[in-house]
């Protein structure tokens, strides 16, 4: 008999804002930007824009008129920078360049390749294209597909709990956007469910989708979450893979170690400090969910949320025996600090 592991997580990717310009009805230009009342009637300059585009271009100041409520009404008359549409002649960014197909923030996105804001059409260039997180909240279309605010919506409703298909887990802790290799986006380029080694398949219980594990454990995002187990990636009760005991789990699977995790222990698998080293050189029962992710460009780190339960006979604790969760990044990012 052999003892067994279950671990659940989640994924969730922490993106850095960008800051439009100001938007609101309230905008103002010079040292009248109160927010308060105002007289019925009243009216005054303004400019949503970066202030200093206004004459550039198309670009010009409207005029504000206080309403009844007391408060000041939408900026009429205004037109503010917007993407460059490269063709038409038209300085539509307000920044004293045509039709220009220029990267001026940087970010690696071109204008006439859908940058819709590369110098003055909001307040963090550098921060929005298409490749970029969409950032709820912030009034900004981060990404460049002509919606605000759109971030995706929850995408682990509805998955089967025996899934095979790698892409489910991967919405199952919530990374919810694909991408390919051509296009720019931000997203699940490939997943695949193989054995350590990242050949064959696991055994089709060693992986499930479920709402909760237990009576206690729940998703911390969404409404699933992602089961890999050396036993059955079920809780009691559970069906699709359904509920077993640990201690009567006897898989016929083996795998060897992954070669890159070996390679940065040294050669020998890390076990708790005063320990014996783990035996051999393959892992039983083993299954590995592994994603390939471009990272959106806004992003400044991520976070896995994971729960690591082992069933363990009691003499085999602090021996050579031992259950593993490995975590492995490989990254193509080059700057500095390195990932």
């Amino acid at each position: 008999m052999r003892h067994a592991s279950i671990v659940l997580f989640v994924l969730s990717l922490l993106a850095a804002a960008a800051c439009g310009p100001e938007t609101r009805s309230e905008a103002c230009m010079g040292a009248d930007c109160d927010t308060g009342t105002c007289k019925p009637g009243q009216k005054r300059d303004c400019y949503g824009g970066l202030e200093d585009t206004v004459g550039v271009g198309p670009c010009v100041g409207g005029e504000q008129t206080c309403l009844e409520s007391g408060l000041w009404g939408n900026c009429a008359g205004q037109v503010i920078p917007v993407a460059e549409a490269c063709g038409d002649g038209i300085d539509n960014n307000c920044n004293g360049a045509q039709d220009e197909n220029e990267d001026r923030d940087g970010d690696g996105f071109n204008t006439c390749a859908g940058d819709c804001c590369d110098s003055t059409e909001c307040g963090s260039p550098g921060l929005v294209n298409p490749g970029a997180f969409d950032s709820p909240g912030n009034n900004v279309d981060d990404d460049c597909d002509g919606l605000v605010d759109n971030s995706a919506a929850l995408c682990d409703q509805g998955l089967a709990s025996n899934s095979t298909n790698a892409g489910d887990f991967a919405k199952a802790i919530d990374i919810c956007q694909t991408a390919t290799v051509s296009d720019k986006k931000w997203g699940v380029l490939s997943a695949s469910l193989t054995l350590p080694d990242g050949t064959g398949t696991p055994e089709p219980v060693a992986h499930s989708i479920r709402n909760r594990f237990g009576s206690k454990t729940m998703p911390r995002g969404g409404v699933s979450m992602a089961l890999l187990s050396t036993g059955h990636a079920a809780g009691k009760g559970d069906q699709n893979p359904a509920y077993a005991d640990f201690v009567s789990y006897s898989g016929s699977k083996s795998s060897a170690f992954p070669a890159d995790w070996v390679m940065a222990n040294g050669g020998n698998l890390p076990n708790a400090p005063g320990c014996a080293d783990p035996n051999g050189t393959t892992g039983n029962d083993p299954v590995m969910l592994t994603l390939e992710v471009r990272v959106p460009t806004n992003a400044h780190s991520f976070s896995l949320k994971s729960n690591f339960y082992s069933a363990e006979f009691p003499e085999f604790t602090c021996s050579a025996y031992n259950d593993f969760f490995v975590v492995l990044l490989d990254s193509a990012y080059s700057g500095n600090p390195m990932n």
